[in-house]
């Protein structure tokens, strides 16, 4: 090795500390992840009891609101699950577009004219019409006929 490549070395060694080292105690056979994991689980399940609950509420005033004939469908969506329910199936696609870009575009709004927070957003076509919303962390869309009152659903799903 000529003294070149030696100092060339030198240069890339890396000196090392002691590091302490860490011990853990276990009171009974759990291992490190098992007691991780299950604190992980305890805190989700607070969670989604939370969740839960609501999202039962929300769920279960959408199935009434279906029983209403003036009603096409709804896209009922959280950042875990999205329930649809619409009459033609068929259309899915292009209902879920329509309602994503229909909140967005109200935030979008109230955001470049300062509205402040979106309470709902109404959009009426020629023949049916919807109303987006949002209830805690949950996005709502009702589509509807165009004579249907929207007012009504809007509370209706509100509880």
């Amino acid at each position: 090795m000529t003294p070149k490549d030696r100092k060339k070395r030198d240069k890339m060694s890396v000196k090392t500390e002691e590091v302490p080292k860490i011990t853990f105690e276990l009171d009974s056979s759990e291992t490190e992840d098992e007691l991780k994991e299950a604190k992980m689980k305890e805190e989700s399940v607070e969670v989604e009891e939370k969740t839960t609950r609501a999202d039962e509420k929300i769920r279960k005033n959408a199935e009434g609101i279906m029983k209403n004939n003036d009603v096409i469908g709804y896209i009922l969506r959280n950042s875990a699950t999205a329930n649809i329910d619409l009459k033609d199936p068929s259309k899915i696609i292009d209902y879920a577009v329509l309602s994503s870009l229909t909140l967005e575009a109200g935030d979008k709004i109230s955001e470049i004219f300062d509205l402040g927070s979106v309470k709902h957003v109404l959009i009426k076509g020629e023949e049916s019409k919807l109303i987006s919303f949002s209830i805690e962390d949950n996005k709502v869309t009702a589509f509807m006929k165009k004579g249907a009152d929207h007012k009504r659903i809007f509370r209706d799903f509100q509880g």
